[in-house]
């Protein structure tokens, strides 16, 4: 009997310690979700959660709008450079009516594109477009000299960039040319003098001086006859290119009196269309006896 309370009261202690560990355990889970720090964090996350959806659904709205925005400012942009590129071509229209061919050189036709080739390159739709939409006098004007301009400064440009490589591959040909002569007439006078010595040791050391000024002097008189043939040659070079820039100057000066043309072509198109205007204004204000004068009576008519 004492033996089984003993181990009755030991199962009882057991079971006691087992229980009160079970819901300390418990309460401290239960105590933990009801704490401050997890309540606050609790709530941040839910903050966070919502602040997100919000944000989320104003992104959308606005890129909803933003994109509605964009395409309009496409469609102006795209607008503007279709008007714009009209403008363009409706000077180009008036421009081309009134230059007058000119011939230029071969050389400058591979380089440089003619004025009027590029100005007559306008099909009928542009054509369209530029009599629906007049250009003002003033555009046009302006930039009829742009072009002009930028032309002759082309020409300018090509002719001198021409002189100038023509002048230094001249120079750089006859000076390797100067240079492999007095190279070559080095060696030959060379090859003499070693000829000449091997008869200096056989007819003596009088014989061998006299015979060295001989070489010598026949080798000055080559070089000094070689020398004179590439001035000539040179001074044909350069007449050349004289010929060549005097070409190029009656090109410039023909370009010069074209520009005169158009812009008296122009000062007479300007006085025929301020005349036609004055005679509109006189017909449309009945000055001149045009049109019969408009009368008005306040009296009445029986």
């Amino acid at each position: 009997m004492r033996s089984r309370s003993r181990s009755r009261s030991r199962y009882r202690r057991h079971r006691d310690r087992r229980t009160r560990s079970r819901s300390g355990a418990r309460s401290r889970r239960r105590h933990r979700d009801r704490s401050r720090e997890s309540s606050y964090k609790r709530r941040r996350e839910l903050s966070r959660s919502r602040n997100r959806s919000t944000k989320r659904a104003a992104s959308c709205s606005s890129s909803d709008s933003s994109l509605s925005d964009g395409k309009i400012s496409k469609y102006v942009r795209e607008e503007k450079k279709s008007r714009r590129n009209e403008l363009l071509m409706a000077s180009q229209l008036k421009l081309t009516g009134t230059v007058p061919t000119v011939e230029m050189p071969a050389g400058l036709r591979n380089n440089s594109l003619d004025l009027t080739t590029n100005l007559q390159q306008v099909d009928s739709s542009n054509l369209m477009k530029a009599t629906l939409f007049p250009l003002d006098e003033s555009v046009i004007e302006k930039r009829a000299q742009q072009l002009l301009q930028a032309r002759l400064a082309d020409v300018d440009a090509e002719v001198a960039s021409r002189l100038a490589a023509a002048k230094s591959d001249l120079e750089a040909q006859i000076r390797a040319r100067i240079s492999m002569e007095l190279q070559e007439e080095i060696s030959a006078c060379q090859r003499r003098e070693a000829s000449f010595f091997s008869l200096e040791l056989m007819t003596g050391i009088c014989y061998a001086n006299e015979t060295r000024t001989i070489a010598k002097r026949m080798c000055i008189a080559e070089s000094k006859q070689r020398c004179e043939e590439l001035e000539r040659q040179l001074q044909a070079k350069l007449q050349e290119l004289e010929e060549s820039k005097r070409k190029l100057d009656e090109e410039r000066l023909l370009m010069l009196e074209t520009k005169r043309m158009l812009e008296t072509e122009r000062q007479e198109l300007k006085k025929e269309k301020d005349k036609i205007v004055r005679e509109e204004q006189t017909i449309i204000l009945g000055k001149g006896g045009s049109r019969p004068k408009l009368k008005f009576s306040l009296s009445k008519t029986k």
